[in-house]
């Protein structure tokens, strides 16, 4: 009936199923590391958006670098977000 439950090793289809199977695997991993990582960013834009903005500039931030990288379709986008900002600032002050 199945052949894949009775599959003897180089046998072509119970092959493809396994690599599809660990295929799957791989999307379902990717994707549950993607979500994890997105509630990462957004706990730790949570805790930057707590801060007062005296202890925000302690660290080189504004309050819209914090809504800027809010609005990131992923974290390492919000994360290049914050770095530019503050690397915009710096450069303004050198050249001030």
């Amino acid at each position: 009936m199945n052949s894949t439950l009775n599959w003897t090793p180089g046998d072509a289809a119970a092959e493809q199923v396994t690599q599809a199977t660990r295929f799957v695997g791989r999307l379902v991993s990717k994707a549950t590391a993607f979500v994890s990582g997105r509630d990462d960013v957004r706990h730790g834009l949570g805790e930057l958006g707590s801060l007062s903005e005296r202890e925000l500039n302690d660290i080189g931030l504004t309050r819209w670098d914090v809504l800027d990288a809010a609005e990131a379709t992923s974290p390492a986008e919000a994360s290049k977000i914050i770095l530019a900002h503050r690397a915009v600032r710096q450069v303004s002050r050198r050249l001030a």
